[in-house]
This record gives C-alpha cells, structure tokens and sequence, in this order.
C-alpha cells in the first residue's frame, strides 16, 4: 500500500513538472529592462541571488561605449526578477543588488588589473613551499643546517641562532598562509561557478583580505629570516673580511631571492603583499556609489512611467479636443459649449508636452490633462443633448391621446346614467305594484 501512494505521488510530481514557473531568460529581462532606456544599448551585466530570489542585472551604456575604456561605466542599472520577470523598483532590493555588482565589477577590475587570483597565490605560496623544505631538508648540501654547520665550523665567531629562529617561525607560519589560500581557492571557485550571492561574495571578499592579511605577516617573517642573514654577512665582512665573499656566497644559497623582476618569489611577495593598501580602498565608494545607482534607476524609472501615463491621457483625449475646438468648435459654441477653455488648456498641455524632458514636466502635464477631461465629457454630454432630435408623438397617437380621456369621461357619465335610469324604473315599479293588488 504504502508502494502504491509512492508511486502515486511521484506520477502527480511528474505530471505538474510541466506546469513550473520556468526562469525568465536574460533576454526576456533585457527586454523588460529596454522600456525604460533613453536610447542606450543594453548589455546583461550578469545574475545575483539573494532572499532565495534570483535576479538579471542589465547595464545600459551610451551608444558610443568602448568596452575597452575603463574610465567610462554603464549609466544605468537595471533589475529583474528572474523568476517572475518583474521589474524590481523597490530601493530595499535594488540597494542590496547594486551592492553585489558594485563589489563584484570592484572585484573583478581589482583581480584583471593587478593580475591576482588565488591560483597566482598558490603557485607563489608553492614555490616558497619548495624552498622552504629545500632549506629544511639536512640532506641538501645547500639546506641551512649543512651551510651554516659548515661556516661556523670554519668561522667560530658566526652565529647562526638568529637565522635558525626566524627560519623557523617563517616555516611554521607558511602552514597559516597555506590554509588561508586553499579557503580563498574554494570561496573563489565558488564564486565563479554559481550566481553571484552575499554568501558567496562575502566569503570571497573575506579570503582575499585574510590572504593579504597572511601575505603581509609572511613577508614580515621572511624579512626577519633576511634581517638574520644579513647580520651574519655584516659579522663576516668585519671579522673576516679576507673571506668575507665566500661567506656571503654560501650565505646567498639561503636567500629566497633566486631569479629577477617578476620571477623572483620574493619580489612576487612584496608586490601582492603591497596590494593590501589598494584592496583597503576598494569599497571605499560603495555606499555613495549604490545610492547614486539607485537614484539613477528611480528617476529614470518616475520619467519613463510619467512620460507613458501623459502620452496615454493626451492620445485619449487628442481626437476628442480636435473636435470640440476645430472640426465642429460652430456646432459647440451654438450648443452654449465654452470651446476657448478647453482650447486654452489644451494649447498649455500641449507646449508642456512637446518640450518635456524630465518627470515633474510630465507629472504637470499628466495633471492638466486630468482636470481636462471631465469638461471634454461635459462638453461632449451637452453638444449631444443639444443636437439630439426632440421626440414627437404621430398623428394617430396624438388622436388617440386626446380621446382616451373623452373615452373615460363618456364611460363615467354612462355608467351614472344607467344607474340613474336603473334606480328611478325601479321606484316607479314599486310605486305602482299596491294598485294592481287592489283592483284584482
């Protein structure tokens, strides 16, 4: 039995797939968004969840847009729900999707022009790796424990203490930088594979400042392990300046320094642990930034609704004004109809809306055209009961109106008549019937 209302049930699951609410595909949002373009082209801009809700974000830029040219953005930002294919207007919802974009074209600009991603930082992190267990590894014949075993063997007054204990705080905090990079991996792949949300936008903001975080500190410690080495060269040179190259020879075999310019680890370090100052200013525009976007949105949107809303009444009413105060205005006036008022308002109208170029203008508009058309319709309403022919009756039935009340009265007077006539014949028969009895 309980087979049975599985089977049941997974048929009616099956039968009602066909009846989901299917996501609005970005074109389709693209055109929604298109209405309320002042002529710019319209480009998806990508798609960002949040609330459980998924939405397409359009940009729309000048016509003349380089895609190239990072100095020029998009000058509008438009949003709709994927999932319904409305037009979001609320400022609740497009402050929190704004934002996304705003941190994710932030992002992404950050990531292409520094040329940093969290692969980069773990092909760096793995090159440090391999030296540092390089130096660690006592069967290297270049590792420290052999270098230094060697040197203060043959130079007694090298100390080599100080190198020891920055090399190892260095290797011990690798395994902090590590792990930090390895989370930024995942929350970055993350990022990339899935719609852009404040979980998975935030866990990627959050690596990348750790990881510069960690980055810095590693670098601090490496500089230690620099600043030790260095001490022991500088005592070289003065203890034993006779010897002093090949000390600092064998004592550039425990640098990190090997390679130049940009294949060189260390300099690789300094410059993505230089980055941290750059990504501290990142969202320092945000809030600003957001709400001129939304702004932005909002007037454009009150424009275009407010353009619509006056083009309709003004269509509505065009052909109807046309009438009363051109093709028929003699007809009108002969009527008693004030045909100068509503030509008058109408001539304003129409000067608001041939230069209109913002939403107050229209809103004026839209106003005058409401007080209008209650007195087109009275117009209208009086013009057609002053030319509507009066109703007059036919001859027959004037006739016959004119005789229904003789009819009446004649019956009347017929009916006392015969009443009369009645009472009075059977008086004179009851008069009469004493008489005949006598005689008989």
């Amino acid at each position: 039995m309980k087979l049975i209302k599985t089977t049941l049930f997974a048929l009616l699951l099956l039968c009602l797939l066909p009846f989901a609410a299917a996501e609005v595909s970005s074109e389709a949002a693209r055109s929604t968004a298109q209405l309320y373009s002042s002529g710019e082209a319209a480009s998806i801009a990508g798609k960002y969840s949040f609330h459980d809700s998924a939405y397409w974000l359009i940009y729309f830029y000048p016509q003349n847009y380089n895609p190239d040219s990072e100095n020029i953005g998009p000058l509008l930002r438009v949003a709709v729900n994927a999932d319904t294919g409305e037009l979001v207007s609320d400022r609740e919802t497009l402050t929190q999707l704004f934002t996304l974009e705003f941190r994710a074209s932030k992002l992404s600009s950050f990531s292409k022009s520094n040329s940093v991603s969290f692969d980069r930082f773990r092909n760096l992190a793995d090159n440090y790796k391999t030296k540092i267990d390089s130096l660690d590894n006592s069967a290297n014949q270049n590792s420290i424990s052999v270098v230094s075993s060697s040197l203060e063997r043959n130079f007694t007054e090298l100390d080599f203490t100080e190198v020891m204990n920055t090399f190892e705080s260095a290797r011990e905090y690798y395994d902090t930088l590590d792990e930090g990079i390895a989370t930024g991996l995942e929350a970055e792949q993350t990022y990339t594979e899935n719609d852009v949300s404040p979980q998975t936008q935030n866990a990627l903001l959050n690596a990348y400042n750790n990881t510069f975080n960690h980055l810095n500190n590693f670098l601090s410690k490496i500089d230690s392990y620099f600043d030790a080495l260095t001490g022991v060269s500088q005592s070289a040179i003065a203890k034993y300046s006779s010897q002093a190259s090949e000390i600092v020879n064998k004592l550039q075999l425990l640098t990190f320094s090997e390679g130049t310019g940009t294949s060189n680890r260390y300099n690789q370090l300094i410059s993505y642990a230089g980055l941290k100052a750059s990504y501290n200013r990142l969202l320092s525009t945000e809030a600003s930034t957001v709400n001129d976007s939304v702004d932005s949105f909002l007037d454009r949107k009150e424009l275009k609704d407010n353009q619509l809303q006056a083009s309709q009444k003004y269509s509505g009413l065009q052909n109807a004004v046309n009438v009363i105060t051109v093709t028929r205005k003699s007809q009108y006036e002969a009527c008693n109809v004030d045909t100068t008022e509503i030509s008058n308002e109408w001539n304003t109208i129409e000067t608001i809306m041939t230069s209109a170029n913002n939403a107050a203008e229209y809103a004026q508009a839209i106003e005058k055209l409401t007080t209008l058309e209650p007195k087109v319709t009275a117009a209208q309403a009086k013009y057609d009961k002053c030319t509507q022919p009066s109703e007059t009756t036919a001859p027959e039935e004037t006739k016959q109106d004119w005789l229904l009340p003789l009819v009446a009265i004649a019956a009347v007077i017929g009916v006392v008549i015969y009443l009369y006539t009645r009472q009075k014949k059977k008086g004179e028969e009851e008069a009469e019937e004493p008489a005949g009895k006598s005689l008989w």
